[in-house]
């Protein structure tokens, strides 16, 4: 099972030689479904070219797992090695048992490169990392599971199909040592896939601890895959060199916290090599230029924003059908008085009663929001586990017809006309910005961060510029993180093996740039419906101003206090002012009688500007 399967040419690296085992594993349908997964998301509406594949990266990872187990194996055979790595010690022992390791370690190394995104679903890191709708792909033991089974039903009959002769004996090892959750390489395997998740194998407990780093660390099969491939198929120009890999070795079996671990040797003679550290920080370079230019690029954000509303409007219909049948809304939610408009606000009003921000994950999903919360996801995981990006966007554009009868046909309607917009490339404009530099990121996504706080910002703005019931307000917050990615790679320096960037926090610090200026990337959005008028615009963003105390950088001109935004805009309208002056000018003139408009500002503009007119014409009379 072990023997030559098949050969894949790739753009990337050429030739990828598989074995049978391999070959039956990419045949199932859930690694089959990664074709359907696009690896940049929404950046193929920008760079045409980036519609590759997790399925193509996969291979791409396993073939750069085979590269660094042939450097690590002999590294201590060539020029400049390591003489006291793992492989050194273990062939000093002449053990065939430490030969059995060796091919353990390959099976290993390559099944964890070749599946490691087993578990990602069309929008992965819109839906989980940065609106928290799902459960992230590291994280959810369950999506594993379900997976895990479908594969496991399907992989022993291919393995039939493809072995000459077939040893009925092989197949069941296979099925017990892989494909049962008990096997020995399904055990080791497991961590490999989901990494994060609270039930997976420390680094300490794993046996062979240096294919973890070798799949998933900083620098690792992953990243050298997708540095390459994101590069060459967005167009953007990269010059990597590929000499610090030759630097890899796995460290030997008794230092401690870093034993069985793949480190970099970045010393020669005593000194260090410059060369390997400067490779290093290359890569980490051209991984923010990526995210850069690409991942953040506010058309591939807009298109993020609009397919995560989409989603979130569908699972509103969800959370409003079976938090009705549990009775947890204050008002009856079936009556025909109710407006769905009222749903986003009234569940930021129960989670924030129900304390949801102090409690970890798992008191959450203990009460009864929390298992609502619960239901909904495993509802929606059942279809993000079966759908590829277009059929995602079908999907959502089908909803008013396929959905269950009991949903909120509104909210699935809303649902539909922004994923019809995005598969027609009908986006989004930017209506409003705010930057790292201005705001503090931890407090923005703390205090607005929640899908149904945002949610009920998103619909009172809207109703505040009289933008009616469709979709045409969008706010984008990521997490303050920007799933930044410290350089924990391990190096051999002086006094021992140590993370890369404590090395260099102890030295000149070089590529601490690279972090800042990652940092930097953060920012919050306004994102507005093409149709959205430039008056509408500023009545959306002065409302924003106004509640999120977020002093906007297109709208500055309003003045220096975001929370007077509404107001100012409305005596410019009324009085006919510009905000250069005359708008000072009335609200000294005419300030008691304003202050009191603005001490209850209505739910809409309209209403506002009606009662600044109120106060001209009574101090006219």
């Amino acid at each position: 099972m072990l023997a030559p399967g098949k050969v894949f040419t790739d753009p990337v690296h050429g030739d990828i030689h598989l074995t049978k085992l391999e070959v039956a594993l990419i045949d199932s349908r859930p690694f089959q479904r990664l074709k359907r997964i696009r690896q940049l998301g929404n950046t193929h509406l920008v760079y045409p070219g980036a519609v590759h594949t997790r399925f193509s990266h996969s291979l791409g990872a396993l073939k750069v797992v085979e590269r660094l187990l042939d450097v690590v194996w002999r590294q201590g055979l060539g020029l400049h090695g390591v003489e006291d790595d793992l492989f050194a010690e273990w062939r000093a022992h002449r053990d065939r048992r430490d030969l059995r390791k060796w091919r353990e370690v390959k099976v290993l190394a390559r099944l964890g490169a070749l599946l490691h995104d087993l578990c990602h679903v069309p929008a992965g890191h819109t839906v989980e990392d940065d609106l928290d709708v799902l459960e992230p792909h590291d994280e959810n033991g369950g999506r594993f599971e379900a997976l895990w089974r479908q594969l496991s039903d399907e992989v022993p009959e291919r393995l039939r199909q493809l072995v000459d002769e077939f040893d009925d004996e092989e197949c069941e090892e296979v099925e017990r040592t892989l494909l049962d959750a008990s096997g020995d390489l399904h055990v080791q395997l497991r961590p490999l896939i989901v990494s994060k998740a609270d039930d997976t194998l420390e680094l300490k407990q794993m046996e062979y601890p240096f294919c973890a780093d070798l799949v998933g660390n900083t620098i690792c099969a992953d990243l050298l895959d997708y540095l390459d491939r994101d590069h060459l198929f967005t167009g953007l120009p990269e010059s990597l060199g590929r000499r610090f890999v030759s630097a890899f070795f796995v460290t030997p079996s008794e230092r401690g916290s870093f034993s069985k671990r793949l480190a970099l040797n970045i010393l020669r003679d005593g000194h260090e090599r410059t060369d390997i550290v400067s490779e290093l920080l290359k890569a980490l370079r051209y991984r923010y230029e990526l995210s850069e230019r690409a991942l953040v690029h506010p058309a591939k954000l807009a298109a993020d924003a609009m397919l995560g509303e989409s989603i979130e409007r569908w699972e509103w219909a969800l959370w409003w059908s079976k938090a009705r049948r549990r009775g947890l809304l204050e008002v009856d939610a079936s009556s025909a008085t109710y407006s769905l408009d009222h749903l986003p606000g009234d569940r930021a009003d129960l989670e924030k009663a129900a304390e949801k921000k102090k409690k970890s994950k798992k008191e959450w999903r203990e009460t009864d929001l929390g298992e609502v919360e619960e239901e909904v996801r495993e509802e929606m995981e059942k279809h993000f586990r079966q759908l590829g990006d277009e059929g995602l966007l079908d999907f959502l554009a089908q909803l008013p017809e396929r959905a269950a009868p009991d949903l909120p046909r509104p909210l699935l309607r809303a649902s539909a006309r922004l994923a019809e917009d995005l598969r027609d490339r009908r986006l989004f404009r930017v209506a409003e910005r705010i930057g790292a530099g201005d705001v503090s990121p931890d407090d923005v996504f703390e205090d607005y961060g929640e899908p149904a706080e945002r949610a009920k910002l998103e619909t009172e703005a809207q109703v505040f510029a009289g933008l009616g019931a469709e979709p045409k307000v969008i706010l984008w917050i990521p997490p303050s993180d920007m799933r930044l990615k410290l350089a924990e790679v391990l190096v051999q320096q002086e006094t021992g093996i140590a993370p890369f960037v404590t090395y260099e926090r102890s030295r000149s610090r070089r590529g601490s740039d690279i972090y800042d200026a990652h940092e930097r990337l953060w920012a919050a959005y306004v994102f507005v419906r093409r149709d959205v008028d430039d008056r509408q615009e500023k009545m959306v963003a002065a409302y924003l101003g106004w509640r999120m105390g977020i002093r906007w950088e297109r709208h500055r001109y309003m003045g220096r206090h975001p929370d007077q935004w509404p107001l100012r805009l409305a005596v410019a309208q009324a009085f006919d002012a510009d905000f250069d002056s005359r708008v000072d000018e009335v609200l000294a003139e005419h300030g008691e009688d304003l202050a009191k408009v603005a001490a209850r500002l209505p739910k809409t503009f309209k209403a506002l500007e009606q009662r600044v007119k109120k106060v001209e014409i009574a101090d006219g009379a």
